[in-house]
């Protein structure tokens, strides 16, 4: 363990702005599956009765994920910046492909808008861009009622972004017990929003939108006390690639349960288990390789997903291609393969552009509690 710490003391790290995706790699594993099989979900809605019966899944691991490797940040070296300057850095970080991602959905929307199609207006159209750009929901019947029509999965990410701050300001002000109180208070009122409300799958609708705020807490911090407890578990990270597939394998498993009443389970503790045991398997080889692409990709897959399909939905529609194909397993690798393309030339774009520097010195992480 000695050695491990004064490893960690010399080895560097990225900025705060980026990621350190040499670490965890089978987390990132998970976080980009969520990331597709949210996608997944949205392809499937016109050709599949509710592929995913536990859909919902997919959003609370990734709101998971992004905690854990959030605390993981912020104890890495909690004295390199100010916590204003923090929230800064992953904003900067992220508004750029938040804004390409509303800009390709704005696109890829005009041939509706153009035909006065599905309740599109040039009216609506440039309202959804102005409000989208400035993180403002927007009450709209369009693409079932959700709150950011030209990229309706940009609400977890707005939200999330609120999460990073308050887990920020938690982490300098309430080391102990900032992180533990917010998920506290955000599982409450998430226990009675569902309660009210009778839906697991709050946050992308208009009349639900503030609902996804204590489902982010609820996702979002725990997966922050779920890094806590890795650290101080005590248990040595050791390799197994077939564990990494197991876990990657039960997690998409899960989702095609039928039965409404053991949802709250799944997302109360088979994912927590999921993320711990992701979370102590070190990956070599092709897969550790894959899990470190993952962790480049995941956003920008999340983000670049659903304005991409509908982008080829015009296209099949134009070109005369019946949803006999679009519906197709085919079908969905030609669009899945697209955003994977689009995600890793977003990357290799960014990476030119403002390359990552590893100007921080890593320290032996503070103990937490």
């Amino acid at each position: 363990m000695i050695h491990r710490i004064a490893l960690a003391r010399a080895a560097p790290m990225r900025t705060p702005q980026g990621e350190d995706h040499n670490d965890y790699p089978a987390l990132h594993l998970l976080r980009a599956l969520a990331a597709i099989c949210i996608f997944a979900g949205h392809w499937a809605e016109p050709y599949v009765t509710e592929l995913f019966p536990q859909g919902q899944l997919a959003i609370d691991m990734f709101f998971m994920v992004e905690g854990f490797l959030a605390a993981r940040m912020l104890a890495a070296d909690p004295g390199a910046q100010a916590s204003g300057a923090l929230i800064l850095a992953r904003l900067r970080h992220i508004y750029p492909l938040y804004l390409f991602s509303l800009l390709l959905g704005f696109a890829v929307v005009a041939p509706y808008v153009y035909a006065d199609a599905v309740g599109w207006s040039p009216s609506i159209w440039v309202h959804s861009l102005l409000a989208g750009a400035a993180f403002l929901p927007l009450e709209t019947t369009l693409v079932h009622g959700s709150v950011y029509p030209l990229n309706p999965p940009s609400w977890a990410i707005i939200l999330e972004l609120i999460g990073f701050a308050a887990l920020v300001f938690s982490s300098r002000s309430r080391p102990r017990f900032g992180a533990v109180m917010l998920w506290i208070t955000g599982t409450i009122v998430l226990l009675a929003c569902i309660a009210v409300w009778h839906d697991p799958n709050m946050g992308w609708r208009g009349e639900r939108y503030w609902g996804g705020m204590p489902r982010m807490a609820f996702g979002f911090f725990g997966g922050a006390l779920l890094y806590r407890l890795h650290r101080h578990s005590g248990v040595q990270s050791g390799p197994g690639w077939p564990a990494a597939l197991l876990i990657c394998g039960a997690f998409v498993a899960v989702q095609f349960l039928r039965v409404r009443l053991i949802a709250w389970p799944l997302v109360g503790v088979v994912l927590p288990l999921l993320v711990l045991a992701a979370a102590r398997l070190d990956l070599h080889g092709w897969l550790g390789r894959l899990g470190n692409r993952a962790g480049s990709d995941a956003l920008a897959i999340y983000l670049f997903g659903f304005p991409i399909m509908i982008g080829w939905r015009v296209l099949g529609a134009a070109a005369g291609i019946g949803p006999a194909f679009a519906g197709s397993p085919l079908g969905f690798a030609l669009v899945l393969a697209t955003i994977i393309a689009a995600a890793e030339l977003w990357v290799w774009s960014a990476d030119r552009i403002a390359p990552q520097k590893h100007a921080v010195p890593r320290r032996s992480p503070a103990p937490a509690g």
